[in-house]
């Protein structure tokens, strides 16, 4: 990871919905970003590391250029995330790339990765059958609960920070699915919340490395479930 790594994938409009991608793979990942959207090079650089261990990365523009800009005030986040973020909003967006992929390429199996807000949006879809996710994962995540995840139909890779509150429900939760066997849980301790996305400082070495460890896990969580044939 690099404080002057300049991203390398392309955006395109998918059914008049700015995306970025990156990478060539029948093993797809739906990317969400977090509450400061799109046009984050800490993000996008995410991506693209992953994209480089044979995944076809999408990251698709959800708040259609909006991004949180209340600094530290976070009294309006709940109300901002339900006019530009709420699963009601998205949910026909996440279809539609879903459906996007699937068209083109019938073979492909498709995984969600979440920062912050976009664990949530992964949750959501992991929770619904006609949405066909192999798997969903989330780093720093935000919103998710036991109650949730219960409804998730997919194995879940989990990273939270230090930050995070006990997530020992949600793994429990998690824990008594029939794909148990293929979670994977981990908490960065020294990490703080956004540490692979807009709150990056890949200047800082410890940040850089904890970055990497983390999306070395994701690319070996999507690796099993997005292979062909996997079973869970």
């Amino acid at each position: 990871m690099s404080s002057t790594y300049e991203p390398v994938g392309t955006v395109s409009a998918i059914d008049g919905m700015q995306c970025y991608s990156v990478g060539h793979s029948s093993r797809v990942i739906i990317a969400a970003y977090d509450i400061f959207g799109f046009n984050i090079k800490q993000t996008r650089q995410a991506l693209d590391t992953l994209a480089n261990q044979g995944f076809k990365v999408i990251m698709p523009d959800f708040f259609r250029g909006a991004t949180w800009d209340h600094g530290a005030d976070f009294s309006q986040l709940m109300p901002w995330i339900q006019k530009h973020g709420s699963w009601d909003v998205c949910k026909a967006d996440v279809k539609m790339i879903i459906d996007h992929v699937l068209a083109s390429d019938p073979s492909a199996k498709i995984g969600m990765l979440g920062f912050c807000w976009g664990g949530w949006i992964g949750m959501q879809a992991a929770s619904d059958p006609t949405y066909k996710l192999s798997s969903w994962a989330s780093v720093h995540p935000s919103l998710l609960t036991a109650e949730g995840v219960a409804k998730t139909l997919s194995p879940a890779c989990l990273l939270p920070s230090k930050d995070e509150p006990d997530y020992g429900a949600i793994y429990e939760a998690l824990s008594k699915k029939p794909f148990a066997a293929a979670n994977r849980f981990q908490r960065f301790e020294d990490c703080v919340h956004g540490w692979c996305a807009a709150r990056a400082d890949y200047s800082d070495a410890l940040n850089a490395a904890r970055t990497s460890e983390a999306l070395g896990i994701f690319a070996g969580f999507f690796a099993s479930t997005l292979a062909p044939g996997a079973k869970l």
